[in-house]
């Protein structure tokens, strides 16, 4: 598909969008037909009548209404609404004012039942038309403790008072910490527990398939230390305490005396709820690794969401969820317009369809139901039912995402494994190698030594520099097959430690013929031994390994100061240890350079390369020893690398060494 196909094709989709947004949105603005604004009730009336029919709507902002003040206004101070009147998140209080009509002797009893059921408080009287006395009321709302209730029921019911035929005035008044809306019902009994029950074993399904669902998402994110998987199944345990406060299901089953027990479960699953599903799609979409600055923004947005939480059960959350709402909306559009820059630019990659249909339908239902809560647009039943269906449809393809997220993982896995048992199998046949090129070298070894033996044979004892030379092939062949054996045997590969040959040899004398020996023409080693001169003191030592590792430092030294001699300096510390000091002096040695010199002695980095092993080997060798190793900043400049080993040592008197 062409750059130009492809950018046609996701407009034409946006457009497609836009115009279910649209349909939405009108949708919303119908209103229940007009039946003269006055309730009828009579012994043929439905088993349901609904009073959101031309109620009378006013807000009451400094709260200093009364019953008997708002049944002597005037019917012009209303505002007449035909369906489902709403204030938004407001810290006012509400007068809903629905005229009754009671036509002969209503046998059937009827309740009347108000939701949402988060309203903090409802008040609900009842006066003649015409008169300013009141002849009935009862109180309800989330903020009653359960003993006070009329009814416990997962919404707001109340018996409604048998009333003799005549014109009746019933005042609802409402105050919330959250949006605030009204449906009303007069139900008959029959009508009441069909309903109920259904709605009952409704919520507690799914309820009940939520907290598995999440549970089993949260472990499958722990075990696969997925990000996103976690965060989704944190996510639907707080879309799951929210249902457990939406739908009534606090105030049926614990029935709470702590007044705000609801607005506290509402509240804080709210926030916890829109502060996982922003990061949660942060996550899928990798948003930080393209933007990553406005990933920051968004994080440091997510923080401050989830603390509107402490804002649940105070009058604060009337503007945590005025203006958290609309930003929610904005945020998960502005994911759609990223996701559909990346279809213009990439039209055949299908996961990103998959993720715009996920998203963007969902998301359009959201904000419709959002802009709703706030009063941006009218409250009708279209809008509180295109909710839970848009939750339902993006959990369930949320779901199914997750599940291609999980198997995917999961071939991830198995495809590491495979990795690294052919890796294992490359190390196993490099070891064998390794181990027959061992045994081969020791054959041409032993014959250079043999043939050194027999050459000085055959000159006179008195050449001192052909003895010397040929003593020396000697001692060089021996100390490589004594390399050869340490580290090229299968067994010290396997088993990753060295095997050491100690004795016990003079610290000052081993430490002066190793400076003697490795002293060259301009390499000069200038060496120097301070301690106790009353003691003597001995190394337990491998006398090749630990000359090889003394020679790495030395050669490393002479790499930033060739041409000039190099110090070792030893000290006896407390302990006793010996500390053999060898500074790195140069202007050469930048930070980066020290970096170096630490990543090798310590990580052994670039060891494939054999840039810097051999300081490796050098801190494998003195940790063998029972030793250890640290590089120090110097005040001349560059670095000193310090080689710590424990020394034995005995009394001259005595020449015994301590047991």
């Amino acid at each position: 598909m062409s750059g130009r196909a492809g950018m046609a094709k996701w407009r034409g989709f946006l457009v497609c969008l836009g115009m279910v947004y649209a349909i939405l949105l009108a949708g919303t603005s119908f209103a229940m037909a007009d039946t003269g604004g006055i309730i009828h009730l009579a012994p043929s009336s439905p088993d349901i009548i609904s009073l959101n029919t031309a109620i009378g709507s006013l807000e009451d902002s400094d709260l200093s209404l009364d019953p008997e003040t708002v049944l002597a206004l005037p019917a012009t101070d209303f505002d007449i609404i035909n369906g489902i009147p709403s204030g938004g998140y407001s810290h006012s209080a509400f007068w809903y004012r629905i005229m009754l009509e009671i036509e002969g002797d209503v046998q059937a009893k009827r309740y009347l039942d108000i939701r949402p059921g988060y309203l903090n408080r409802i008040d609900v009287y009842i006066a003649q038309t015409g008169s300013g006395d009141i002849i009935w009321q009862t109180r309800m709302g989330d903020h009653l403790p359960a003993s006070q209730r009329p009814m416990i029921t997962q919404t707001h019911i109340t018996p409604f008072p048998d009333l003799p035929a005549g014109s009746y005035v019933l005042l609802i008044r409402t105050q919330s910490n959250s949006t605030q809306f009204l449906i009303a019902d007069l139900k008959t009994s029959q009508a009441l527990i069909r309903e109920k029950a259904k709605s009952l074993a409704t919520s507690s399904i799914f309820i009940g398939i939520m907290i598995m669902v999440a549970l089993v998402y949260i472990a499958l994110g722990w075990i696969t230390r997925d990000q996103a998987i976690t965060i989704y199944g944190i996510g639907m345990v707080a879309l799951t305490g929210l249902s457990f406060g939406l739908d009534g299901l606090l105030l049926l089953t614990v029935q709470p005396e702590w007044p705000l027990a609801n607005d506290l479960l509402v509240g804080s699953s709210t926030a916890l709820n829109t502060a996982s599903a922003i990061i949660l799609w942060v996550t899928v979409l990798e948003i930080h690794k393209q933007y990553p600055r406005y990933a920051r923004i968004i994080y440091v947005y997510c923080i401050i969401m989830a603390m509107g939480a402490l804002t649940a059960t105070t009058p604060w959350y009337v503007e945590f969820g005025r203006y958290v709402q609309l930003t929610h909306c904005l945020i998960l559009l502005s994911f759609v317009m990223i996701l559909m820059v990346r279809i213009g630019r990439n039209p055949a990659k299908i996961i990103l369809w998959v993720y715009l249909l996920v998203l963007a339908l969902p998301t359009i239902g959201v904000t419709v139901y959002m802009l709703a809560l706030i009063k941006i647009i009218p409250m009708s039943q279209a809008v509180l039912a295109l909710y839970p269906i848009s939750l339902t449809f993006h959990l369930f393809l949320m779901s199914i995402v997750m599940g291609f997220r999980v198997a995917g993982i999961d071939r991830d896995r198995l495809r590491a494994a495979k990795t690294a048992a052919i890796t294992q199998h490359m190390v196993q046949e490099q070891r064998k190698l390794v181990s027959m090129l061992s045994h081969e070298f020791r054959t041409p070894l032993a014959v250079i030594q043999r043939s050194a033996e027999m050459v000085a044979l055959q000159f006179n004892a008195s050449d001192d520099g052909i003895s010397n030379r040929l003593a020396r092939i000697q001692d060089q062949a021996k100390k490589l097959s004594r390399l050869v054996d340490v580290f090229l045997s299968r067994d010290n590969l396997d088993g990753g430690k060295l095997a050491l040959a100690c004795e016990l040899v003079p610290a000052q004398e081993f430490l002066a013929q190793f400076a003697d020996n490795h002293t060259r023409e301009n390499a000069d080693i200038l060496f120097e031994f301070n301690g106790d001169g009353d003691k003597d003191y001995d190394l337990y030592i491998d006398v090749t390994l630990l000359g090889l590792a003394l020679n790495n430092v030395i050669e490393n030294a002479r790499l930033y100061k060739p041409g000039q001699p190099v110090l070792m300096n030893c000290t006896i510390l407390t302990g006793p240890v010996i500390a053999i000091s060898i500074p790195h002096r140069s202007d050469a040695i930048t930070e980066t350079e020290i970096s170096r010199i630490r990543n090798s002695l310590f990580r052994g980095r670039n060891a494939d390369t054999g840039y810097g092993l051999g300081l490796h080997i050098t801190q494998r060798i003195v940790t063998a020893h029972g030793g250890h190793v640290r590089v120090d900043d110097s005040p001349e400049g560059g670095v000193d690398i310090n080689l710590y080993l424990p020394v034995e040592y005995a009394d001259p008197e005595t020449d015994a060494a301590p047991q």
